[in-house]
């Protein structure tokens, strides 16, 4: 390393300065973080730098820090701002309670960006735009045509049951099968019926 960077590393009003030697990495970072400010843990606490046009950086490695010290060598940066915020379910804190003295959200996004002086559409997807809604609908939207369809007249209209057939009584039987000869109850011939079904005259 040709020279030594400093990190400004702000936690509410105050800046803590740590100087970046070799063989300095991200566990030293948190440890003097952790040393300066014994009230935050090292798991509830993160990071973000900003150097150059580069802002909101994430710092939570080894591997980052090595990305933040090679970004401000290729800048030509001897100072680097990190800020420390505290880690909630849905904000970071920057060092101060949610609900500040004038009544603001402290911890809100849009309250964030307000203090530090940026448009809040620039943090928003285009897609969410108005002009992107009316972009969607700049092509004018045709009625579907009928020239497939098919021609429905009153009479084709009615719809009538299905065709169907009487079903078979008898089964199929197996090729060989014996049939047994049924005994009329009735007229007392053999055949295919019997008294609820016999037909033949009797005296």
């Amino acid at each position: 390393m040709a020279a030594s960077v400093l990190l400004m590393c702000k936690y509410g009003e105050v800046t803590l300065v740590v100087m970046v030697t070799k063989g300095f990495g991200f566990n030293d970072l948190v440890q003097s973080i952790c040393n300066k400010w014994e009230n935050l843990a090292s798991s509830k606490f993160g990071l973000l730098y900003v150097v150059a046009d580069h802002h909101s950086c994430v710092l939570d490695n080894n591997e980052d820090f090595g990305c933040m010290i090679a970004l401000a060598a290729a800048y030509g940066v001897n100072c680097i701002d990190v800020s420390v915020g505290i880690i909630s379910s849905s904000v970071i804190e920057c060092g101060k309670s949610l609900a500040t003295q004038n009544g603001e959200c402290g911890g809100s996004f849009e309250y964030v960006i307000q203090k530090i002086e940026r448009q809040l559409c620039n943090y928003i997807n285009p897609y969410y735009t108005v002009a992107a809604f009316q972009l969607s609908y700049e092509v004018a939207i045709n009625p579907t045509p009928t020239l497939g369809a098919p021609v429905v007249t009153k009479e084709s209209a009615i719809i009538l049951p299905p065709k169907t057939r009487r079903p078979k009584v008898a089964r199929i039987r197996s090729r060989g099968e014996k049939v047994r000869q049924l005994k009329c109850g009735r007229c007392g011939k053999l055949g295919k019926h019997n008294r609820r079904t016999c037909k033949e005259a009797c005296d």
